[in-house]
């Protein structure tokens, strides 16, 4: 949270979400979250060097009145089977897929369930994905420490995607809507400066645009608005360029970060005690 002290001057919070605040901060918040032995799983040390964890959120959540006080399930919550199944045939074509992981809440059975299970099973089926069913900690480092990412919509995902140290990254968007997700703002937490992580307009690309036809020699072929750069999401100017865009000019050389309210929490204890 943001000090009050802080959030009524700069309109922050009290719980602000802006990639300003994150965008120089990865080396703090690699030391703030540094794993504890607790947060280690015995999977974490059988990671080969093309395997692949996908973190899924179950849409079932949505109909728990907390999350959604209206009681009513948001659509396009979680992203298509195409997602999922373009990343990983792309990289079955060339030859550098490894195990499929799936990390996904509260989920420690072993076995992937049948509730809203569709994704889960197509993964086990077309890819032998095996489900990781560790607590939260452990899923999150296993998934921070893997060589490749696919996340879902959500906070979980973005910062296993922020704090990853694997080479390649994938996140989902929504480029029809400003938000660029119904479960979070996506706009305001879109990182924009990492070379690793590629885009994915899940609901615009065609669904039936897969990459099975794609040969070794035509590794950058792929179905339209898929595996994009950042700058390549933004230049398009759709709803959720645009509104990624504003929020990142609205909050540049904001107060703010993390050192400033170190900082300003310093000097305003040195005024006090009159030094």
């Amino acid at each position: 949270p943001v000090p009050p002290e802080v959030a009524g001057v700069a309109g922050c919070g009290p719980h602000f979400q802006s990639y300003e605040y994150y965008r120089r901060e990865r080396c703090l918040s690699a030391c703030l979250f540094a794993p504890q032995n607790d947060s280690l799983s015995e999977r974490l040390f059988t990671l080969g060097g093309d395997d692949v964890v996908i973190h899924i959120r179950d849409p079932i959540e949505l109909q728990v009145a907390f999350m959604n006080r209206n009681n009513q399930s948001r659509p396009d919550t979680v992203p298509p089977w195409s997602y999922f199944y373009n990343i990983l045939h792309t990289k079955r074509v060339a030859g550098q897929l490894g195990q499929v992981w799936v990390v996904r809440q509260h989920s420690k059975s072993g076995k992937f369930k049948k509730h809203n299970g569709t994704v889960h099973q197509l993964l086990r089926d077309e890819f032998g994905a095996r489900l990781a069913y560790g607590e939260s900690e452990q899923d999150h480092y296993f998934a921070r420490n893997a060589p490749v990412f696919i996340g879902s919509f959500g906070t979980y995902s973005w910062t296993i995607a922020y704090l990853s140290s694997g080479r390649e990254i994938h996140l989902p968007y929504d480029s029809r809507i400003a938000k660029g997700s119904t479960w979070n703002r996506w706009n305001e937490i879109f990182i924009d400066d990492d070379p690793r992580i590629r885009y994915h307009d899940c609901f615009v690309a065609d669904p039936h645009v897969f990459n099975h036809t794609f040969s070794r020699q035509e590794p950058d072929s792929h179905a339209p608005f898929t595996f994009e750069a950042a700058r390549s999401v933004l230049r398009r100017g759709t709803p959720f360029a645009r509104s990624a865009t504003a929020e990142r000019r609205q909050h540049e050389g904001s107060p703010c970060q993390p050192r400033r309210f170190v900082a300003n929490n310093a000097s305003a204890r040195g005024v006090s005690a009159g030094k």
